[in-house]
């Protein structure tokens, strides 16, 4: 911006767990991986994942799922993704059927395998349109709530493609009390 005046922005703080993280997203995305990353609810996942997006200079289509999210609406999504290069995050995922879930999974493991067997760009062909992908842009991951009671392990719920194929992510309990102690002391206040 030229050193223009672009308003307050949101600072996001980087702490030990968030740099752990951030490696086990990089690792994923190296090794043409998707992974699922679960925590309790309003823990910052999300938040965790616009701050990565943006740090790779990449856009995030986030998918809101629910009760009647269908396997029409995501290969819609996956399509507009494949077209403009963007990252897909299903969020709440813990909303969508058993079964769905194992087709969406199962779809987006058929993503991943094309990818890792072509190194070029190619055409993706829907009907009787063919459009130009960039497979190297496209990643897809998951955002899953897990209730207070089992912050340690995803829900039981989770079909065997997720498991088998996804490399599953614990986003941390942080104690943001003791870091803003560390932060404080840091700069000279004591306690």
């Amino acid at each position: 911006y030229g050193f223009e005046y672009v308003g307050l922005t949101n600072n996001f703080i980087m702490i030990p767990e968030t740099e752990r993280l951030y490696l086990s997203f990089a690792n994923c995305i190296n090794l043409r991986k998707p992974f699922m990353l679960y925590g309790l609810n309003d823990s910052g996942k999300k938040e965790t994942m616009k701050t990565f997006a943006s740090l790779c200079g990449k856009r995030i289509l986030y998918i809101n799922t629910s009760q009647e999210y269908n396997e029409k609406s995501f290969n819609s999504a996956l399509l507009g993704s494949l077209k403009e290069g963007k990252w897909i995050c299903l969020d709440r995922t813990e909303n969508i059927n058993k079964d769905l879930l194992e087709v969406i999974s199962t779809r987006i493991m058929e993503v991943y395998r094309v990818i890792r067997e072509n190194e070029e760009d190619e055409l993706f062909v829907d009907g009787n349109d063919k459009y130009p992908v960039n497979f190297k842009q496209l990643n897809i991951f998951m955002i899953r709530n897990l209730p207070f009671k089992a912050q340690h392990t995803p829900n039981e719920d989770v079909p065997l493609v997720l498991k088998n194929h996804y490399r599953q992510i614990a986003f941390p309990l942080i104690d943001f009390k003791h870091y803003l102690t560390l932060s404080l002391m840091k700069y000279a206040f004591k306690d």
